[in-house]
C-alpha cells in the first residue's frame, strides 16, 4: 500500500487532525479495530514522515510518538492480535487509515479540555489518599471474623506458590484469573460445603473470577468481592463493594443478583457495570441484555443496553451513556469522556496508590478527556495531564498535586 497522490495525503492528514473535534468522534471501539488491522498498521508506518505535521495538529507539546509506537507495536506482538478487515462509517478503507495514526496518538495524547463552569474556589481538596496496607490481593475462605486457621483460611494471590494453591490461572493477556472451572479440571479442591469465598484487591492491581457457572467478574483496583463457593438455591447471590464489571452466565431459573450497601442488581444474563465506592454515589450500567436496580423503597428501575443509573438522595437517575468508559477499563484502560478532573485524578490515585491534592478547587470541575493505558508509569500520565496546558500535575512529597499554572 504506497501513498504517492498528495491530495490523498493532505485528506488523510486533515482527518487525523480533524478526529479531536466532536464532528469526528473515534470510538476506543474503532481504535481498538484498528489496532489489530495489519494493513492499518502499515499505512501508519509509512505516514510516518507526517507525525510531525500530526502532532502540531493536535497538540504541540505530545510526548514523543515515535517511542510510543514502539511500545505499543510490541505489545500487540506479544498479545497475538489476528488480523481483521475494519470499514469506520463512509470513510472506508482511506479513513482507516487515518484513523489509525490517529489511533496510536490518541493513545499516548487523546486529552483535551471540552470546558466547564468552575466551582467556587474554596482553597485545596484532597481527592485520594492512599492505602498503607501491604498491596496484595487475597482470598479469603470462610467467615471474615474468624479466627485464621480456626474457619478462616486467607491465600496471597499475588504469591505464585500460594496461588497454586487455588488453581489460579494466568489469562491470554497475561492476568491473573481465579477460574473455578479450570480448578475443579486440575483437580484442586473445590469444597462441596457452603463457604463464603471474600477477595479482596488493593489499590494498583486488579483480577478476574470465573465461577463455575460461567459468570465472569474483573474486578478493579480497591475492591472487594464475597460469593460462595458454590451456587445453590434459586437465586445467584455476590455482594460488591468497590467496581467490577460482570459478564453474567445466562439462566433464568437462577437471577445473579449483585448485592451492594445502597443498591441490588438483578439479572437474568448480561454484561453490567457496578460501581459502589465507600463515599461516591453508587451506579449501574448496562452493556446488553437486561437488570433490574432497586435500593430499600426508592422505586425500582429496569435498565435497557446503553443506559445507565445513579443513585441519588432523590432516587434514581437513569439516563443513556456511553459504554465505552466500561469497556475499556476492564482491558486495561484508564477512559474518561467529557468528566470532571477530580474524577480523573482520583481514579489516577486508585490506580497508583498515591495521595491526590487538587491546591484549587476551581480545578476540580473542568471537564476533560482522558485515555490511557494503566500498565504505563504514573510519570507518563502525569505528562499526559500537563498537555492541556490549564494547570500543572507534578509529584511533590510522594504526592500527585494539581496546580494553577
Amino acid at each position: 500500500m504506497n501513498f504517492t497522490d498528495e491530495n490523498q495525503i493532505d485528506d488523510m492528514l486533515d482527518r487525523i487532525a480533524r478526529l479531536g473535534s466532536d464532528d469526528a468522534a473515534l470510538s476506543d471501539a474503532d481504535i481498538e479495530a484498528l489496532l489489530d488491522n495489519p494493513d492499518a498498521i502499515e499505512a501508519f508506518r509509512q505516514l510516518g514522515a507526517l507525525q510531525s505535521g500530526t502532532r502540531q495538529a493536535l497538540q504541540p507539546d505530545v510526548p514523543d510518538v515515535d517511542a510510543e509506537w514502539q511500545r505499543l507495536q510490541q505489545r500487540l506482538e506479544g498479545d497475538g492480535h489476528r488480523a481483521r478487515t475494519v470499514a469506520i462509517g463512509g470513510w472506508h478503507k482511506w479513513a482507516a487509515i487515518a484513523a489509525c495514526a490517529a489511533a496510536i496518538v490518541a493513545v499516548v495524547a487523546l486529552v483535551w479540555p471540552t470546558g466547564s463552569a468552575p466551582t467556587e474556589a474554596t482553597g485545596s481538596y484532597v481527592a485520594f489518599v492512599k492505602q498503607t496496607a501491604p498491596q496484595d490481593i487475597v482470598l479469603t475462605i470462610g467467615k471474615p471474623d474468624a479466627p485464621l486457621g480456626q474457619g478462616r483460611d486467607e491465600i496471597n494471590l499475588s504469591d505464585r506458590q500460594q496461588q497454586q494453591k487455588t488453581g489460579t490461572t494466568l489469562s491470554e493477556a497475561g492476568r491473573l484469573v481465579l477460574d473455578y472451572n479450570h480448578a475443579a479440571q486440575q483437580g484442586h479442591r473445590i469444597s462441596v460445603e457452603q463457604e463464603q469465598n471474600t477477595v479482596t484487591i488493593p489499590q494498583g492491581k486488579e483480577f478476574q473470577i470465573v465461577f463455575a457457572d460461567g459468570t465472569r467478574v474483573w474486578l478493579h483496583a480497591e475492591s472487594r468481592l464475597v460469593y460462595p463457593s458454590r451456587f445453590t438455591g434459586s437465586e445467584r447471590r455476590v455482594y460488591l463493594e468497590g467496581e467490577a464489571y460482570f459478564d453474567v452466565a445466562k439462566d433464568p431459573a437462577h437471577p445473579f443478583v449483585i448485592f451492594t450497601d445502597q443498591l441490588e442488581a438483578r439479572v437474568l444474563g448480561t454484561e453490567l457495570n457496578v460501581s459502589c465506592y465507600p463515599g461516591q454515589e453508587s451506579h449501574v450500567a448496562l452493556i446488553t441484555g437486561r437488570v433490574q436496580v432497586s435500593s430499600g423503597e426508592t422505586e425500582p428501575v429496569t435498565l435497557r443496553p446503553g443506559q445507565g443509573t445513579t443513585l441519588t438522595d432523590a432516587g434514581f437517575e437513569t439516563a443513556e451513556e456511553n459504554m465505552d468508559p466500561y469497556l475499556n477499563w476492564r482491558k486495561g484502560y484508564i477512559y474518561f469522556d467529557e468528566a470532571p478532573l477530580v474524577e480523573v485524578v482520583t481514579e489516577l490515585g486508585r490506580w497508583y496508590n498515591i495521595d491526590v491534592i487538587i491546591e484549587n478547587r476551581e480545578l476540580m470541575e473542568r471537564h476533560v478527556r482522558f485515555f490511557f493505558p494503566r500498565n504505563e508509569p504514573i510519570d507518563r500520565a502525569i505528562e499526559l495531564l500537563n498537555t492541556f496546558h490549564e494547570f500543572h500535575a507534578v509529584i511533590q512529597d510522594g504526592r500527585l498535586v494539581i496546580k494553577d499554572l
